[in-house]
């Protein structure tokens, strides 16, 4: 039997705060899609680097969220979903819908089957979108999982971006950054060898040269916090700050989660990141500099509790999905 108690204590470097003891942070309503399922189901949630946030669509089926199968039975009955996924995508009867918000109204993108399943997304300047697809095995065919779309869905561009992406963030002016696993890491591949990287939007490797050791070997997350500003969570380590293609800031050891945050200041806001470790799924507010954490509970304007799932930051903000509704909380404006 797990001990909860301690669990929450090893991550986090602190008891495990009561759920009343949590303190109510505001989230904004910016939007709901629910008009706009039309019988898909949510694949994945970003944020793009103008205040914008994207739904990736699907009908496929998926697994329940946190519930990982844990015994022969579930084992079996998820890889004959996966299978049946595959089955659906090889025959072409794969759907995959974009609904971006940005600037106060919807951009709906229908994807073209020619599109390798597509796993993350992000816009690419003004009327194009990027997709990460599913690598290929063989590292020397068919490696180009860098997809671009235009707003038709038809493929306009292929990039190659390395394999095993953990996370891929584009900035305003087009640039697009990447993190990669361990698999990547390890893989061989010249690209994901160096854990991060930035490429132009036409797939030309900027950044970086060589390996560095502040990445550590596997890199969770990114903020986009400007053009020249992005922040990385290396596994082992404290958030790494890239400037102008140069590290510039290694914060303390974050005891907070390995998901996705929001950046301001001195402080770091963490979305959720262990299931069933606590009887709500909290966020964290971190101190950069002394791994100092404080709990919070989402709430509305009235202050009814929020139940939430699906995140995606940029800059300050954090955007989560509560029952088709997007919200948003900007850490500038969170008492710490």
């Amino acid at each position: 039997m797990f001990n909860f108690d301690l669990i929450f204590k090893l991550y986090y470097g602190s008891s495990r705060p009561k759920k009343s003891a949590l303190a109510p942070i505001i989230a904004t309503k910016l939007f709901s899609f629910a008009h706009r399922m039309e019988g898909f189901s949510i694949a994945r949630f970003e944020a793009g680097p103008n205040d914008d946030p994207l739904i990736l669509l699907d009908n496929l089926a998926h697994w329940p969220r946190d519930n990982f199968p844990t015994d022969r039975a579930e084992n079996l009955r998820f890889a004959a979903m996966m299978e049946s996924n595959k089955a659906l995508v090889a025959a072409g009867e794969g759907q995959f819908k974009i609904i971006h918000f940005r600037n106060g109204n919807f951009v709906d993108v229908n994807i073209s089957q020619s599109v390798r399943e597509p796993f993350q997304l992000q816009p690419l300047g003004a009327d194009h979108y990027l997709l990460h697809a599913y690598h290929s095995p063989d590292l020397g065919k068919n490696n180009e999982n860098g997809i671009v779309v235009d707003r038709s869905g038809n493929v306009v561009e292929k990039l190659v971006l390395g394999r095993s992406i953990e996370a891929m963030k584009t900035t305003k002016t087009g640039n697009i950054w990447t993190c990669y696993s361990d698999e990547g890491v390890f893989s061989g591949d010249p690209i994901s060898r160096l854990v991060v990287g930035c490429f132009d939007q036409h797939g030309k490797h900027l950044y970086p040269d060589e390996f560095n050791s502040v990445f550590e070997y596997w890199c969770n997350s990114i903020n986009v916090e400007s053009d020249d500003s992005v922040w990385f969570s290396p596994t082992m380590t404290g958030l790494v700050q890239v400037v102008n293609f140069t590290v510039k800031t290694i914060s303390a050891k974050q005891k907070a989660g390995i998901g996705v945050f929001a950046i301001y200041g001195e402080h770091a806001l963490w979305a959720p990141s262990s299931p069933n470790i606590a009887a709500v799924d909290f966020f964290v507010v971190s101190n950069l500099q002394t791994s100092k954490n404080k709990f919070y509970q989402a709430v509305d304007d009235n202050g009814q509790v929020i139940k939430h799932e699906y995140y995606a930051a940029c800059g300050s903000k954090m955007y989560f999905v509560a029952n088709h509704d997007v919200y948003v909380i900007d850490l500038k404006d969170v008492q710490i």
